[in-house]
């Protein structure tokens, strides 16, 4: 009930001053906010919209001023052709991926998850079917983050042919043929782009490796509900920074962590977080993030997909929007209004 409008304790520029849950929420100034003289906006709405197409039609329509921040393909270039000077596109602290239930059959072999990691064309992906500046994605911590510049694994510099043979190898060893094809269900939650991204996956996989995959949609609490239970076998995810440093990411695959909805469980990995925290300097941290990557990449622990960009509409009436937060905040306290001339 702390989750209540009326009963909700909070210390930003805002409070919550009415929730009409998968409609609404309404926010409204905090006059006790430290900096309340500089907030401008009096009230604003979020409002839960699942299908990206009805976000830009109600943006179009003027009922939306600021878009989600994922605009499907085809949305993305009619909009690009519209209202380019309202399209805002910005590197984000995102990772989009797909989980592997490390022990659920059967990707409880890593031989199984090795295959299904290095037959995933993430290229075609990122640039053909997102093509919005999404960049291709070899481990689950973005290079770019603050002491990143992670070393890319021996497989991204393969071609995609000798993936897709490995991944082949590699099934046959676990068992698997024509005769008994790999076959699994992929879990993704309700989204237009989400579902293009699942098809295009599955049809990857059935073409490079002949896995049979079927699609399973649902909606977003339930999606995670059954990911934090362990069921399912793969799921679509997406995992952004807390803040500009790489535990950000990897703490979430400790054994312990809460957040580890892939059920991994490595005694070195642990240990290289952990004596992370004891290190006396950047280069020596370094070496130990990079080493907890290298043993997610040796486990095929997940199938890096790409790193996320912003893509959002925003009105020419709506001023303080930069684009060019990391975090890609919705900071309400720094915009405004713009008078009419």
């Amino acid at each position: 009930n702390w989750t209540s409008p009326e009963n909700f304790v909070g210390n930003g520029a805002y409070l919550i001053d009415n929730w009409v849950v998968n409609e609404k929420i309404t926010l409204k100034r905090n006059p006790l906010y430290w900096d309340n003289k500089n907030t401008i906006i009096e009230r604003a709405t979020f409002l839960p919209i699942s299908s990206e197409t009805s976000d830009i039609n109600r943006y179009r329509s003027g009922e939306v001023q600021i878009t989600n921040s994922a605009i499907p393909p085809t949305l993305y270039r009619k909009m690009k052709q519209e209202q380019p000077e309202n399209l805002h596109v910005t590197p984000y602290l995102c990772t989009f991926f797909y989980e592997l239930n490390n022990k659920r059959p059967p990707f409880d072999d890593p031989r199984v998850r090795e295959a299904v990691k290095l037959s995933l064309d993430r290229e075609i992906i990122a640039e053909k079917i997102m093509g919005q500046g999404q960049i291709p994605a070899y481990s689950f911590t973005p290079p770019f983050i603050n002491n990143g510049k992670f070393k890319p694994p021996k497989w991204a510099g393969w071609t995609q042919q000798q993936r897709h043979e490995r991944a082949r190898e590699l099934l046959k060893e676990a068992g698997y043929d024509s005769q008994n094809p790999l076959s699994f269900t992929l879990l993704y939650n309700t989204s237009d782009q989400n579902k293009q991204q699942a098809i295009a996956a599955a049809s990857m996989w059935k073409k490079n490796i002949g896995a049979n995959v079927t699609l399973q949609n649902q909606e977003w609490k339930t999606t995670l509900e059954n990911r934090n239970q362990g069921n399912y076998q793969v799921a679509r995810a997406t995992w952004c920074a807390d803040y500009n440093e790489p535990t950000s990411f990897l703490n979430s695959f400790l054994s312990t962590s809460s957040l580890n909805t892939i059920l991994y469980e490595n005694s070195d990995y642990d240990a290289a977080l952990k004596n992370a925290l004891l290190a006396t300097d950047n280069e020596a941290r370094h070496q130990l993030y990079q080493r907890a990557e290298a043993l997610l990449d040796k486990d095929s622990a997940i199938v890096p997909v790409y790193y996320r960009v912003s893509v959002r509409m925003v009105s020419p009436k709506v001023g303080g929007f930069t684009g060019k937060d990391p975090f890609d905040y919705t900071d309400l306290k720094r915009y405004f209004i713009k008078a009419d001339k």
